[in-house]
């Protein structure tokens, strides 16, 4: 086996690793939520909502790694090693790879961790952290969206706490919740333009 593929190998080899830590440790950090859901009996699933905040991200950081990847590629050192028949660095081979790693993991993670409207309440699910909110229909007082650009946050209002639960959403998605809940509670409802 050539030098060349020996490299192409290896960083192939690290990416995997990193690819199953990565995985392995979204996989149990969706385990450990679906768990804490089941213990919570709002009833059955009607839809779900996503946060459309969280893809502008990963869009973005897709991009900065697609322009991270084209310029480890095209620096000097690959251009010397066509030119002088040797071979790049192993970073050269790893980089791309764990970076097509990281965004998928963020990509299925912004996926899991959707708003769920379920017949008895609603149920938000934060990505970045282990905060699962769960508040019922009938616990709401006071629900408050503001609109900004590309999608609406909507803050919910309850009695038993003092603090509010935040939600982000689509437009689209705003008129299916609003909806949603009018049917089952009649609370306050202020919309900012």
């Amino acid at each position: 086996m050539s030098l060349f593929w020996q490299y192409v190998v290896s960083g192939m080899y690290v990416a995997f690793v990193y690819a199953v830590l990565a995985f392995g440790a979204l996989a149990y950090r969706q385990i450990i939520d679906n768990q804490y859901i089941k213990t919570i009996s709002l009833g059955e699933e009607r839809y779900l909502l996503f946060d459309p905040r969280v893809f502008v991200v990963i869009t973005v950081l897709f991009l900065f790694f697609s322009i991270f990847v084209a310029i480890i590629i095209s620096t000097k050192d690959v251009y010397y090693a066509d030119v002088h028949n040797t071979v790049p660095g192993l970073i050269y081979f790893v980089i791309p790879a764990v970076c097509i790693v990281s965004a998928v993991q963020l990509y299925l993670r912004a996926y899991w961790q959707r708003t769920s409207v379920r017949t008895g309440g609603i149920i938000i699910r934060r990505m970045l952290t282990e905060d699962v909110a769960d508040i019922p229909f009938e616990d709401i007082t006071k629900i408050h969206v503001q609109r900004e650009s590309l999608w609406c946050v909507v803050l919910f209002y309850t009695d038993s706490v003092d603090v509010f639960t935040v939600c982000r959403v689509s437009g689209k998605g705003l008129d299916k919740l609003l909806n949603t809940i009018n049917g089952y509670t009649h609370c306050i409802v202020e919309i900012e333009k």
